[in-house]
């Protein structure tokens, strides 16, 4: 247990690299909670409460302050995130207590505690992935850190009240672990991978899938061991009957509750159950025919990659800052000059040559693989691409991790020219997603 208590002990060398991260996620954090402070306060009785409805950053759910201030599962919760709901009851125990003595709802508080703490080490570990690993300086790995805070949907992401931020931390932690495996020769052992597994695809499902490739690049054939194949197959049957679990005892007799409550406001008589009755509910249908639903086959691909995919999550808009599909921001907004085309192109370019440069690189190709199955599920399939960036925790780090890879194959003034080039438009993107996030917020 010290051992692993270590890994997150910050280091005199590296507080120069992070303390400028700190200082943005916490801005940030701190703009949200005071932005909502005076909606959210408040206590409700309500299963939901005002959060879903009054909260709107970009397309971002506030679910996390629901069942954080009166604990419950929701169902598209329960299968597509099957543990985020127990991971959070401290966090609905703390907001109770606080509730108990101050009068007021201090769940934005007591959750935007954990979200920057999980945003800082998500950089954390990148910065020690680059550092050790790729064997960059540490002005060169900060640089590359930068970089990577100054996307727009990452900055969003350390503040808003979703899941993606802790999928960033944990997502980080694991490449970090593939990284060190990687170099020092050494596999992922089967526990390592099962907790892996068992945390990152209990926040989200398809974070499961990456661990499992993770192992599979670090260890190679080895992972076909009927051991490690056994150990892992418990992993899925366990995330599989923690999530259906949570549906028969928590999420169906609520569904039921509501349903019979709303039917005497309305005065209806109830019909009686039987075990043949259709459901009428989008919330009891299969989790498959769920997933076909949120399938999208309308979305054009090209648009979604220019200025949703690559922009959006690199540089706001202006235009409809922030603003909710839902609530009437189109699909696709441009931008209203050219410079931010030219520097997701400078940014995409840099790091194809890094892919490039670093082919023979598993880290590399783990990363890759991430990225591709990333977008198979949204281009191919199409989940979420209509609001693709904000799930840009997911996979928007491989861009500085492949830039990376380029500034480590080269040497002398090129090496020295390209880093002060990257650390130019960090700073650029920094400015400016921050300054709009805050005219947003403030």
């Amino acid at each position: 247990m010290q051992r692993f208590l270590r890994l997150f002990r910050v280091h005199r060398d590296e507080w120069p690299a992070m303390l400028p991260v700190l200082l943005v996620v916490l801005t940030v954090n701190l703009l949200v909670i005071l932005h909502y402070w005076p909606l959210f306060s408040q206590p409700s009785d309500s299963v939901f409460g005002p959060f879903p409805s009054k909260f709107h950053v970009s397309g971002f759910d506030a679910l996390l302050y629901s069942m954080s201030s009166r604990w419950n599962i929701f169902y598209n919760i329960c299968f597509r995130h099957p543990l985020l709901p127990y991971f959070l009851l401290p966090t609905w125990a703390v907001t109770r207590l606080l509730l108990l003595i101050t009068g007021y709802n201090s769940v934005q508080w007591v959750l935007g505690l954990q979200l920057g703490l999980c945003a800082f080490y998500g950089f954390l570990f990148f910065f020690r992935l680059l550092r050790d690993t790729l064997l960059l300086s540490g002005f060169e790995s900060a640089t590359l850190v930068w970089l990577l805070l100054s996307f727009g949907m990452i900055m969003v992401s350390t503040a808003v009240p979703d899941h993606f931020i802790f999928s960033f931390f944990l997502l980080l932690f694991t490449l970090w672990l593939a990284g060190r495996r990687m170099a020092s020769r050494k596999p992922m052992t089967t526990a390592e991978t099962f907790w892996l597994f068992i945390l990152t695809a209990g926040v989200t499902l398809t974070n499961g899938v990456k661990t499992l490739l993770a192992q599979w690049l670090v260890n190679g054939r080895r992972v076909f061991r009927w051991r490690n194949v056994a150990a892992l197959a418990c992993g899925v049957l366990l995330i599989w009957g923690i999530g259906k679990i949570s549906f028969e005892l928590v999420v169906k007799p609520d569904i039921e509750a509501r349903t019979a409550a709303k039917q005497r406001a309305e005065k209806k008589p109830q019909p009686k159950p039987t075990a043949q009755r259709a459901p009428h509910h989008e919330e009891s249908k299969s989790p498959f025919a769920t997933y076909l639903r949120w399938a999208d086959t309308q979305t054009p691909r090209w648009a979604s990659l220019r200025e949703n995919f690559m922009g959006e999550t690199l540089i706001l808009h202006r235009f409809h800052l922030l603003e909710d599909i839902g609530t009437g921001r189109p699909t696709f907004i441009s931008y209203e000059s050219a410079v931010p085309y030219a520097i997701e192109a400078i940014l995409f370019i840099l790091a194809v040559l890094g892919f490039i440069v670093a082919l023979r690189q598993r880290l590399a190709w783990l990363a890759m693989s991430w990225l591709g199955f990333d977008v198979v599920i949204h281009f191919v399939f199409g989940f979420g691409l209509n609001e693709v960036y904000i799930m840009a925790c997911h996979w928007a780090f491989v861009l500085p991790l492949m830039i990376g890879f380029l500034i480590s194959r080269l040497r002398d003034w090129p090496r020295r020219l390209l880093t002060f080039m990257v650390l130019l438009i960090a700073a650029a993107m920094l400015a400016y997603n921050l300054t709009l996030i805050v005219q947003y917020l403030a």
